[in-house]
């Protein structure tokens, strides 16, 4: 397996995906403080970007959920995110779904990586896994 991962455990102990493959300003959209609005030219990785940020954004309600018992039934169905065509809405949507399906696996190969870190409880890691498998399947 590849040496760079799609999830990383941030300095609060989440697990969540990161942006070591995008530029600095296709990392800014990953922060989830604020909305973003993506504008650029063809093939300057846009579906990339915000395909990195839905991830990220189901990750963390995948997390809330584990963490904080959060049974607001935040998750995919809760997601609006804007396309200009219906060829781009379809792309970014498989691209989510093949990086989700990604993320499952790769954690799922470094589980008991995972369980020995020193930030995360090995019950909750599972339970992420889990609830992440749950929001692919949607």
């Amino acid at each position: 397996m590849s040496a760079t991962h799609v999830f990383s455990v941030e300095a609060d102990g989440r697990l969540l995906p990161m942006g070591a493959d995008l530029s600095e300003e296709q990392r800014a959209a990953l922060d989830l403080d604020h909305n973003v609005v993506v504008t650029a030219g063809a093939g300057s990785g846009k579906t990339r970007t915000l395909s990195r940020r839905v991830l990220r954004i189901l990750a963390e309600f995948a997390w809330n959920r584990v963490q904080n018992d959060d049974l607001s039934g935040r998750g995919p169905r809760n997601l609006l995110v804007s396309t200009f065509t219906e060829r781009a809405a379809a792309e970014l949507q498989e691209r989510v779904r093949l990086e989700l399906l990604a993320g499952v696996r790769e954690l799922k190969a470094r589980e008991q990586e995972l369980a020995s870190h020193p930030k995360l409880n090995p019950i909750l890691v599972a339970s992420f896994l889990t609830q992440l498998d749950r929001y692919r399947q949607e």
